[in-house]
Protein backbone atom coordinates (compact mmCIF):
# COMPACT_ATOMS: atom_id res chain seq x y z
CA UNK A 1 0.00 0.00 0.00
CA UNK A 2 1.25 3.46 -0.70
CA UNK A 3 2.02 5.71 2.13
CA UNK A 4 -0.11 8.23 3.34
CA UNK A 5 0.49 11.88 2.79
CA UNK A 6 -0.42 14.55 4.31
CA UNK A 7 0.08 17.84 2.79
CA UNK A 8 0.22 21.08 4.46
CA UNK A 9 -0.35 24.85 3.09
CA UNK A 10 0.74 27.85 4.97
CA UNK A 11 -1.58 30.40 4.05
CA UNK A 12 -2.67 34.25 4.84
CA UNK A 13 -4.36 36.53 2.87
CA UNK A 14 -4.39 34.07 -0.73
CA UNK A 15 -7.90 34.54 -1.88
CA UNK A 16 -6.12 35.11 -5.41
CA UNK A 17 -4.52 31.94 -5.53
CA UNK A 18 -5.84 29.66 -3.03
CA UNK A 19 -8.39 28.16 -5.04
CA UNK A 20 -6.12 27.23 -8.10
CA UNK A 21 -3.51 25.68 -5.56
CA UNK A 22 -6.25 22.86 -4.06
CA UNK A 23 -7.43 22.53 -7.63
CA UNK A 24 -4.23 21.51 -8.86
CA UNK A 25 -3.95 19.16 -5.76
CA UNK A 26 -7.68 17.84 -6.47
CA UNK A 27 -6.05 16.93 -9.72
CA UNK A 28 -2.82 14.45 -8.80
CA UNK A 29 -3.05 11.06 -9.78
CA UNK A 30 -1.93 9.94 -6.60
CA UNK A 31 -4.93 8.51 -4.45
CA UNK A 32 -7.37 10.50 -2.71
CA UNK A 33 -7.82 8.07 -0.09
CA UNK A 34 -4.20 8.03 0.90
CA UNK A 35 -3.81 11.88 1.01
CA UNK A 36 -5.34 14.54 3.20
CA UNK A 37 -4.68 18.18 2.96
CA UNK A 38 -4.38 20.67 5.96
CA UNK A 39 -4.62 24.72 5.36
CA UNK A 40 -2.91 26.14 7.98
CA UNK A 41 -4.14 30.02 8.19
CA UNK A 42 -2.31 32.67 9.73
CA UNK A 43 -5.70 34.48 10.38
CA UNK A 44 -6.75 35.76 6.43
CA UNK A 45 -8.80 39.09 6.50
CA UNK A 46 -9.48 38.75 2.66
CA UNK A 47 -11.68 35.79 1.39
CA UNK A 48 -9.51 33.10 1.89
CA UNK A 49 -11.02 31.16 4.99
CA UNK A 50 -14.17 31.30 2.84
CA UNK A 51 -12.63 29.97 0.06
CA UNK A 52 -11.00 27.04 1.75
CA UNK A 53 -14.42 26.55 3.71
CA UNK A 54 -16.26 25.66 0.35
CA UNK A 55 -13.60 23.34 -0.61
CA UNK A 56 -13.04 21.41 2.66
CA UNK A 57 -17.54 21.52 2.66
CA UNK A 58 -17.66 20.23 -0.40
CA UNK A 59 -14.85 17.43 0.24
CA UNK A 60 -17.15 16.18 3.08
CA UNK A 61 -20.43 15.91 0.84
CA UNK A 62 -18.28 14.63 -1.57
CA UNK A 63 -17.33 11.83 0.28
CA UNK A 64 -20.67 11.21 2.36
CA UNK A 65 -21.86 10.49 -1.62
CA UNK A 66 -19.36 9.00 -2.02
CA UNK A 67 -19.58 6.40 0.60
CA UNK A 68 -23.41 5.63 -0.29
CA UNK A 69 -23.67 5.57 -4.40
CA UNK A 70 -23.14 1.72 -5.83
CA UNK A 71 -21.45 1.89 -9.48
CA UNK A 72 -24.89 2.02 -11.09
CA UNK A 73 -25.46 5.21 -9.46
CA UNK A 74 -22.77 7.02 -10.63
CA UNK A 75 -24.32 9.29 -12.87
CA UNK A 76 -26.90 10.61 -11.18
CA UNK A 77 -23.94 11.17 -8.25
CA UNK A 78 -22.55 13.05 -11.03
CA UNK A 79 -25.45 15.74 -11.26
CA UNK A 80 -25.90 15.91 -7.41
CA UNK A 81 -21.63 17.21 -7.64
CA UNK A 82 -22.55 19.74 -9.71
CA UNK A 83 -25.74 20.81 -7.97
CA UNK A 84 -22.92 21.47 -5.12
CA UNK A 85 -20.70 23.25 -7.59
CA UNK A 86 -17.71 20.77 -7.46
CA UNK A 87 -16.82 20.57 -10.98
CA UNK A 88 -14.20 17.22 -10.20
CA UNK A 89 -15.42 13.58 -9.79
CA UNK A 90 -16.04 11.60 -6.55
CA UNK A 91 -12.80 9.74 -6.47
CA UNK A 92 -11.05 13.28 -6.54
CA UNK A 93 -12.69 14.56 -3.35
CA UNK A 94 -12.24 11.57 -1.06
CA UNK A 95 -9.65 13.31 0.51
CA UNK A 96 -9.80 14.89 3.87
CA UNK A 97 -9.49 18.91 3.56
CA UNK A 98 -8.99 20.39 7.20
CA UNK A 99 -8.64 24.43 7.56
CA UNK A 100 -6.66 24.85 10.96
CA UNK A 101 -5.84 28.35 12.69
CA UNK A 102 -2.50 30.03 12.80
CA UNK A 103 -1.98 32.75 15.34
CA UNK A 104 0.60 33.65 15.15
CA UNK A 105 0.68 34.34 11.36
CA UNK A 106 4.15 33.56 10.56
CA UNK A 107 5.02 30.31 8.10
CA UNK A 108 7.27 28.01 10.19
CA UNK A 109 4.71 28.34 13.08
CA UNK A 110 2.09 27.32 10.49
CA UNK A 111 4.25 24.32 9.37
CA UNK A 112 4.85 23.35 12.79
CA UNK A 113 0.55 23.30 13.53
CA UNK A 114 0.52 20.89 10.14
CA UNK A 115 2.83 18.88 11.71
CA UNK A 116 1.26 18.22 14.87
CA UNK A 117 -2.38 17.44 13.13
CA UNK A 118 -1.00 15.65 10.51
CA UNK A 119 -1.69 11.76 9.93
CA UNK A 120 0.68 11.44 7.18
CA UNK A 121 4.03 9.10 6.94
CA UNK A 122 5.39 11.88 4.57
CA UNK A 123 4.83 15.95 5.07
CA UNK A 124 4.94 17.56 1.85
CA UNK A 125 4.90 21.50 2.47
CA UNK A 126 2.87 23.18 -0.50
CA UNK A 127 3.21 26.59 -1.35
CA UNK A 128 -1.28 28.48 -1.86
CA UNK A 129 1.08 30.47 -4.55
CA UNK A 130 1.68 27.43 -6.61
CA UNK A 131 0.06 24.77 -9.09
CA UNK A 132 1.36 21.62 -9.29
CA UNK A 133 1.83 18.58 -11.96
CA UNK A 134 -0.58 15.57 -11.77
CA UNK A 135 2.27 13.27 -10.52
CA UNK A 136 4.26 15.67 -8.44
CA UNK A 137 3.05 13.92 -5.23
CA UNK A 138 3.54 10.74 -7.10
CA UNK A 139 7.08 11.50 -7.93
CA UNK A 140 7.71 13.31 -4.41
CA UNK A 141 6.92 10.16 -2.78
CA UNK A 142 8.82 7.83 -5.03
CA UNK A 143 12.14 9.53 -4.93
CA UNK A 144 11.93 10.00 -1.14
CA UNK A 145 11.77 5.91 -1.04
CA UNK A 146 14.01 5.08 -4.35
CA UNK A 147 16.72 7.32 -2.81
CA UNK A 148 16.01 7.08 0.83
CA UNK A 149 16.31 10.78 0.60
CA UNK A 150 15.18 12.72 4.04
CA UNK A 151 14.33 15.84 2.04
CA UNK A 152 13.33 15.84 -1.95
CA UNK A 153 11.36 18.87 -4.07
CA UNK A 154 10.97 19.61 -8.26
CA UNK A 155 11.47 22.13 -10.35
CA UNK A 156 9.84 25.78 -9.68
CA UNK A 157 9.06 27.96 -12.90
CA UNK A 158 8.16 31.52 -12.18
CA UNK A 159 5.31 32.32 -14.47
CA UNK A 160 4.59 35.74 -15.95
CA UNK A 161 1.70 38.15 -16.45
CA UNK A 162 -0.71 38.77 -13.86
CA UNK A 163 0.27 36.34 -11.58
CA UNK A 164 3.74 37.12 -11.14
CA UNK A 165 4.54 35.67 -7.66
CA UNK A 166 3.00 32.54 -8.58
CA UNK A 167 4.76 29.09 -9.59
CA UNK A 168 4.28 25.92 -11.57
CA UNK A 169 6.27 22.95 -10.72
CA UNK A 170 6.92 21.63 -13.83
CA UNK A 171 8.38 17.44 -13.96
CA UNK A 172 9.48 17.26 -17.55
CA UNK A 173 11.72 14.04 -17.85
CA UNK A 174 15.10 15.07 -17.20
CA UNK A 175 17.95 13.43 -16.39
CA UNK A 176 17.45 13.54 -12.09
CA UNK A 177 19.31 16.02 -10.97
CA UNK A 178 17.76 18.49 -13.54
CA UNK A 179 14.24 17.70 -12.67
CA UNK A 180 14.86 17.25 -8.73
CA UNK A 181 16.78 17.86 -5.83
CA UNK A 182 17.49 14.90 -3.31
CA UNK A 183 19.40 15.99 -0.40
CA UNK A 184 19.50 14.69 3.15
CA UNK A 185 18.55 17.22 5.92
CA UNK A 186 21.99 17.97 7.49
CA UNK A 187 22.97 19.13 3.29
CA UNK A 188 19.94 21.32 3.60
CA UNK A 189 20.83 23.01 6.92
CA UNK A 190 24.29 23.54 5.45
CA UNK A 191 23.11 24.73 1.48
CA UNK A 192 25.31 22.33 0.35
CA UNK A 193 26.48 23.04 -3.43
CA UNK A 194 24.04 26.09 -2.90
CA UNK A 195 21.21 23.59 -4.07
CA UNK A 196 17.88 23.25 -1.97
CA UNK A 197 14.63 21.94 -3.35
CA UNK A 198 11.64 24.55 -3.58
CA UNK A 199 9.07 23.54 -0.80
CA UNK A 200 9.63 20.39 1.32
CA UNK A 201 8.72 16.62 1.18
CA UNK A 202 9.53 14.16 4.27
CA UNK A 203 9.49 11.15 6.42
CA UNK A 204 7.72 12.72 9.48
CA UNK A 205 9.29 10.79 11.37
CA UNK A 206 12.98 11.73 10.26
CA UNK A 207 11.78 15.44 10.31
CA UNK A 208 10.59 15.42 14.22
CA UNK A 209 13.94 13.83 14.84
CA UNK A 210 15.66 17.23 13.96
CA UNK A 211 12.66 19.18 16.22
CA UNK A 212 10.74 20.67 13.53
CA UNK A 213 10.58 24.14 12.33
CA UNK A 214 12.35 26.77 13.88
CA UNK A 215 9.99 29.18 15.05
CA UNK A 216 13.12 31.93 16.06
CA UNK A 217 14.00 35.25 14.40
Amino acid sequence: MLPFVSIIIPCRNEEKFIGKCLDSILAQDYPKDRLEVLVVDGMSEDGTREIVERYTDMSLRARSLACHCEQSEAISARDKLRNLGIATSLPALAMTLKLLDNPKKVTPCALNIGIKNAKGEIILWMSAHSRYEKDYISKCVKYLKEYDADNVGGVMITLPGIMPLSAKLSLPFYPILLAWVILSLEQVQKSQNGLTPYLVAVIKERFLKKSGFSTKN
